[in-house]
């Protein structure tokens, strides 16, 4: 059935929607348009069932792309109040690492909107920072080392960075944004880090960082405990600049439907209580 209706709409346009790769199936620079245009077609007829309809009752999907630590981190103190409000959404996540699924991910409207560290400075997508995300760095338990070489300023612990040029780290992989803020830092003092692991998974650095395996530069609202409690963290120098803005991308062409709209709306008013909203 799918294959005769895909048959008659390519008679219907007089184009070619689909085309045969060696990887299976794939759609044409017209298939494309066509989805395109399908999605803004269903986005219209969502937009006025959320219109018409109570927020108890309207039923809808949002798809968003996030990374599976900063759900972690922002969907508690998101998704509760939004569910009282909609209970009849279905918010689906998306964890794709690569910077090129999230833009192709976008830019075919395999999602509604993503949740990024990065700008994403590709044509056509829109990227609205709500937050600034810091680097800090967490150290082994009960650590004399990093006592020693530490100072509180506005009731935080700072460490001197340059100071653990011997001691061995463990840093996200070259294409994570912790890395890159991580590897900015270190050139800006002029030294290489010793590098024993790398992870992807920022709680994963921590806690073994915690236990002694070495010192950890992870971001600040992914270093949490199970449970929700807070490693110790030691904060990176202001002159070092290790932070970057955490906003949501979209499409600026199609826009976001209704109910999408609602809850980028919630999590642009989020403010965790580790971070900045900075000035943007």
């Amino acid at each position: 059935a799918v294959t005769r209706n895909i048959k008659a709409l390519e008679d219907s346009l007089g184009v070619s929607l689909l085309m045969s790769t060696v990887n299976g199936v794939a759609p044409t620079e017209a298939g494309l348009l066509v989805l395109q245009r399908a999605k803004e077609i269903i986005k219209i007829e969502d937009d006025l069932r959320f219109d018409f309809s109570d927020s108890q009752d309207y039923r809808g999907q949002i798809i968003v792309g996030m990374g599976g630590m900063r759900a972690q981190c922002l969907l508690p103190a998101i998704l509760p109040e939004f569910r009282k409000k909609y209970p009849n959404v279905d918010v689906q996540i998306q964890d794709l690492r690569s910077y090129d699924d999230r833009v192709a991910a976008l830019l075919n409207h395999r999602m509604d909107f993503l949740v990024t560290g990065n700008s994403l400075p590709a044509d056509g997508i829109l990227f609205e920072p709500f937050m600034r995300e810091k680097l800090v760095c967490v150290a082994p338990m009960d650590d004399p080392f990093v006592l020693e070489h530490s100072y509180v300023k506005n009731n935080r612990c700072y460490i001197r960075l340059e100071e653990f040029g011997e001691k061995p780290f463990i840093l996200g992989y070259p294409n994570m944004k912790s890395r890159m803020a991580s590897n900015q830092a270190f050139h800006t003092l002029g030294c290489k880090p010793k590098v024993i692991m790398q992870t992807q998974n920022s709680y994963t650095a921590s806690i073994l960082a915690y236990h002694g395996l070495g010192y950890a530069l992870v971001p600040l609202n992914l270093s949490r405990m199970e449970g929700g409690a807070d490693f110790p963290v030691y904060y990176l120098e202001e002159r070092l600049q290790a932070s970057w803005p955490v906003g949501i991308a979209s499409l600026k062409q199609t826009g976001l439907s209704r109910a999408a709209k609602q809850l980028k709306k919630a999590i642009m008013e989020t403010r965790l209580p580790t971070a900045d909203s900075g000035s943007f």
